[in-house]
């Protein structure tokens, strides 16, 4: 599902596509992942909510880079370009939805699924594709519910991908490196289509 037919579902639905993005374990990508796909709106001049799900303090360590660093994070949210960042949001995802975002991504960190993640239009599960490190994606494949979920392997190059689908009878997408995820480049915008379009 690229941007434009993500526009053309907004358009005729007037709903807004919910993102879901979830790690494997601590430090498997998930924001990361979730700073490329605001980078990928941004571009297209969607209308975007970036909601941070957990108690880390990623998106305040954000907000003081962007603002310079004797800036003092002390707002529940900011904004860079057309995305607004939620900081340890904790309330209703709905009251986000009900401010006529287009598309609205959740960093939910890692761990279990929440019953929220359930509901997002887009659910996204990233993690590590080394041989040793591969069970931790078993949770979430192939188990009740789980039919709809977007695999991703943070790093994981074509061995790693192939071993995924041969363990697990299921896809892959690799997330390459990529430096700057604020930066967008072609590279970016190649990945984050290949995920969107599952």
């Amino acid at each position: 599902m690229g941007t434009s037919q993500i526009q053309n579902r907004i358009s005729q639905s007037h709903k807004t596509i919910t993102i879901g993005v979830l790690g494997t374990t601590k430090g498997s990508g998930s924001s990361h992942l979730t700073f490329a796909l605001s980078t990928y709106f941004n571009k297209n001049k969607t209308q975007t909510a970036l909601v941070e799900r957990t108690t880390g303090v990623t998106f305040e360590k954000i907000e003081e880079a962007y603002e310079g660093l004797k800036f003092k994070a002390i707002t529940s949210k900011f904004t860079i370009k057309k995305c607004t960042f939620y900081k340890n949001y904790k309330g209703l995802l709905s009251d986000i939805k009900n401010e006529k975002y287009q598309v609205v991504i959740v960093d939910f960190g890692f761990g279990t699924i929440p019953k929220e993640f359930y509901d997002m239009d887009i659910k996204i599960i990233i993690g590590n594709g080394n041989e040793w490190k591969l069970h931790e994606f078993e949770r979430f494949v192939n188990k009740k519910n789980t039919e709809k979920f977007t695999h991703i392997i943070n790093l994981g190059n074509t061995d790693e991908v192939n071993l995924f689908h041969r363990r697990y009878k299921s896809n892959a997408i690799s997330f390459p490196y990529i430096k700057d995820p604020f930066l967008w480049d072609k590279q970016l915008n190649k990945v984050v289509e290949s995920i969107l379009n599952i």
